[in-house]
């Protein structure tokens, strides 16, 4: 097998890993938590118009990385909480956000890469990611379903729009950070904090939630 047609090999794996990625989540959160599929279709056609949302605006905010994270932070999360409060507002289970959660981030990951990949695969071109930007996407999806929960709290609990700020916050905080860190990937510390602080934010933020949700239940 020559080069052009391992990485074309390579380049269908990743592709199929994509969609597979969000398909197999939800998959296990509708066996093992009853997980319901709608928020989860809601997220991924939300996502769409959010994005079209966005790249309206991008026509009007100076490119940069603390103005490119400050819209996407703002639209995304408002975005959800709009639709999570005024479309599917009786799908008030935390499970309904992590599925909602599921479907935007699985949006995001398809629409960003897919179309990029296939047409790389049609024309010979094919370049698949690196193991990081690989693994990196199962930590973007958990980062959509941690801070699409605090849009979850801040719908359906009392006096909470305050989490909705967090999320939006956190969202911006943690693409900013990744975007200044991208710019100087060569150096190694740099290269090493790239992929750790998504972890980081992830993590800390579905704890967060999380242990928000135990305690008001």
């Amino acid at each position: 097998m020559d080069k052009t047609s391992l990485s074309t090999f390579a380049a269908v794996l990743e592709l199929i890993y994509l969609f597979a990625l969000p398909a197999a989540m939800l998959y296990i959160l509708r066996r093992k938590r009853n997980g319901r599929i709608f928020p989860a279709v809601c997220g991924f056609i939300g996502y769409m118009f959010i994005s079209f949302v966005r790249a309206f605006f991008w026509l009007f905010v100076p490119a940069g990385a603390m103005s490119n994270a400050v819209l996407s932070g703002i639209t995304e999360e408002c975005g959800k909480f709009l639709i999570m409060k005024y479309i599917i507002n009786s799908y008030d289970r935390h499970e309904d956000s992590v599925s909602y959660g599921i479907g935007h981030g699985g949006s995001e990951l398809i629409l960003a890469n897919a179309a990029i990949m296939i047409n790389g695969i049609l024309s010979g071109e094919a370049a698949p990611g690196s193991i990081p930007e690989i693994v990196g996407a199962a930590n973007s999806m958990v980062s959509h379903i941690a801070l699409t929960m605090l849009v979850y709290i801040s719908v359906h609990y009392r006096d909470s729009r305050k989490f909705l700020l967090y999320a939006v916050l956190i969202h911006i905080a943690e693409d900013f950070i990744k975007a200044v860190l991208i710019f100087n990937i060569d150096s190694v510390p740099c290269f090493i904090l790239h992929e750790i602080v998504p972890y980081i934010f992830s993590a800390g933020t579905m704890i967060f939630a999380h242990k928000y949700i135990k305690d008001s239940a």
